[in-house]
């Protein structure tokens, strides 16, 4: 009688932790333990370690996938005991569950159980999770062979975002720290090297911490930097749901919807063509690291439409990304530059400088030729990449940490203005502009930019454009783009500047050949 009443509250705990699940997921779980212990009762640890090794996604590190299961085998403070149904599904609920502190306490034992330093384990969390989160774009499956042979770019790529992982919430703190000092100059005479110097003493024992193997983070370190890395937690995330409901697949668009605005699926991309971007690739600026990034700061409507988003823009479909501009394609010339990214949309520009550097910015507000600042405060600049590799070269800066409006600027044809495309700062000190001749930019306005509070981007503050690259991440409604026509086509807007005195280029500027049939390829041989 009291094993069965022993199993009785055994049975009633099994379904209070059930309770938490969807009908599906309960059934995902269900199907992952059995595939795993192939109907056995119970396994053990080192059988389980196994079983699951052999089922997971090849992305997926296996040294974490073994602290995982190492976890599940001591959840009740017994060592070398067999793994049951239970002890997977507590596992599952302390992970994913609503409750932040316990996901973060078990977080921790699986950290601490991997033996690694914390930039190490950081660093194999980003390789596993961004797989699972960019086949939302329809380019790249999780499994496919390409996610075990980075090259080169994809390889620094991964590196950098670990850095910036491991060290933004730091360097954002400084940012706040010397803009408070900044903000409080003029009332504040005293010296403040030495809140400098406790800063930076900080910052430096941080960066020894988690570079230090066996990890010197305490718990309570640990914790606190967790909670202010979101980016991360989000990939960890994503592998647990791998690892305890397999790689479950709903075609439901209110499903893909959601995930896609709380950043776990990534946005859909029409990919371009294989010849200019290379097989199985999506961008020749941007891999699926920097994507992940970047996607983090873009708002809900540029990521996933709802149905009533669709109805709103006349689509069928979902959102999709799509590359309006390549210099590698389009070739450099400003008319055309203008002509592509005018009246389109909100975008992503991205420049490579010819010494390597990599940034650019995201403007919430379609292009439009104007002789003053415009733009919204969801913009933000970033740096993706410095010259010389710094650890510390990624970051993104927003519109609403500045004090000024000056968002997005585009202008050519005048005598009396500058003639460029620009982002923050002001007139030759912005936070990123490029000139009319397609080739001459500068990232001045230091040490910060005053609209977006970022530093120089390039390695100097002028740099020389390599190649250029816009992408449209959500297109104006179809009511509007029908009517837009050329930059130049719209009468009024060309008079109004002439009488203005204001010199156009040409008013035989129309749109370029091929402009919308160029972004996507039939080509079996890409087929992932």
């Amino acid at each position: 009688m009291g094993n069965q009443q022993s199993n009785h509250q055994n049975e009633k705990s099994e379904s209070t932790l059930l309770k938490a699940w969807s009908t599906q997921d309960q059934t995902c779980l269900k199907d992952t333990f059995d595939r795993i212990q192939n109907k056995d009762s119970s396994i053990t640890t080192e059988e389980f370690i196994k079983a699951v090794n052999a089922s997971l996604l090849p992305c997926i590190d296996r040294n974490i996938a073994t602290s995982i299961s190492e976890y599940i085998g001591i959840l009740d403070g017994m060592k070398n005991k067999k793994i049951t149904w239970k002890d997977f599904l507590e596992a599952a609920n302390k992970l994913l569950g609503t409750d932040d502190q316990t996901s973060l306490d078990a977080l921790y034992t699986i950290f601490e159980g991997s033996h690694n330093s914390l930039e190490t384990f950081v660093h194999h969390t980003i390789n596993s999770g961004i797989p699972i989160w960019f086949e939302g774009t329809g380019v790249i499956k999780a499994n496919d062979s390409i996610w075990q042979s980075l090259d080169d770019d994809q390889q620094v790529a991964a590196q950098q975002l670990t850095q910036y992982v491991l060290y933004a919430s730091y360097l954002e703190k400084e940012r706040k720290r010397q803009q408070q000092q900044e903000d409080m100059f003029d009332f504040d005479t005293t010296d403040k090297s030495d809140t400098t110097k406790k800063a930076d003493k900080e910052t430096n024992t941080w960066i020894d911490k988690v570079k230090s193997s066996p990890s010197q983070v305490s718990k309570a370190e640990f914790i606190n930097w967790a909670q202010s890395t979101p980016t991360w937690t989000l990939l960890l995330e994503l592998i647990f749901e791998e690892f305890f409901m397999g790689s479950k697949k709903d075609d439901n668009s209110v499903t893909s919807h959601q995930r896609r605005t709380k950043h776990k699926l990534a946005p859909l991309i029409q990919r371009p063509l294989t010849k200019l971007v290379g097989k199985k690739k999506f961008s020749r600026l941007l891999t699926p690291y920097d994507y992940f990034l970047l996607s983090q700061y873009l708002p809900s409507n540029a990521l996933s439409w709802s149905d009533y988003e669709k109805t709103e823009n006349r689509a069928i479909e979902d959102l999709s990304h799509r590359l309006i501009f390549s210099s590698q394609r389009d070739g450099t010339s400003w008319q055309v530059f203008v002509n592509r990214i005018v009246s389109q949309g909100a975008t992503i520009v991205v420049f490579k400088a010819k010494d390597g550097s990599l940034f650019g910015g995201y403007a919430d507000a379609a292009w439009e030729q104007t002789t003053d600042w415009t733009g919204l405060a969801n913009n933000f600049l970033f740096r993706l990449r410095s010259a010389s590799n710094d650890d510390t070269a990624m970051g993104v800066w927003e519109g609403h940490n500045g004090v000024n409006d000056h968002f997005q600027y585009l202008c050519w044809g005048t005598k009396s203005l500058p003639n460029g495309i620009g982002m923050g700062g002001q007139f030759d000190y912005a936070g990123l502009w490029l000139n009319s001749d397609f080739l001459n930019g500068h990232t001045r306005g230091g040490p910060l930019c005053t609209t977006y509070m970022s530093p120089p981007l390039a390695s100097k503050d002028t740099f020389l454009l390599e190649e250029a690259e816009v992408w449209l991440v959500r297109p104006l409604p179809q009511e509007d783009e029908e009517a837009k026509g050329s930059a130049l086509d719209r009468a009024e807007d060309m008079e109004f500047l002439e009488m203005a005195g204001k010199k156009l280029y040409s008013k035989d500027l129309g749109k370029p050949e091929n402009a919308a049939d160029e972004e996507e390829e039939e080509d079996d041989d890409d087929d992932v």
